[in-house]
């Protein structure tokens, strides 16, 4: 689904993203965005988190050195 709005650029540089276009993105207040900007056009990004900032959160595997050896190990678990 595609929206096609407008929103006008307040004097302090800050513009309201409406309302249809954040309960289509599911978007809510204080998410970060990311501005894409060229001299012509600014795109705007809900700021995703980045799943290798969780990595190791749940503990380290140990003697285990490449992909193919954990996923032996996880396949061969009992």
């Amino acid at each position: 689904m595609q929206i096609a709005t407008h929103a006008k650029l307040k004097e302090k540089g800050q513009i309201t993203i409406p309302s249809r276009v954040r309960s289509l993105m599911n978007l809510h207040p204080d998410e970060e965005m990311i501005l894409l900007a060229t001299e012509k056009e600014i795109i705007l990004k809900p700021k995703i988190e980045n799943p290798l900032d969780k990595a190791g959160m749940l503990g380290k595997e140990t003697e285990i050195n490449t992909v193919k050896e954990l996923i032996f190990k996880y396949e061969h678990k009992k």
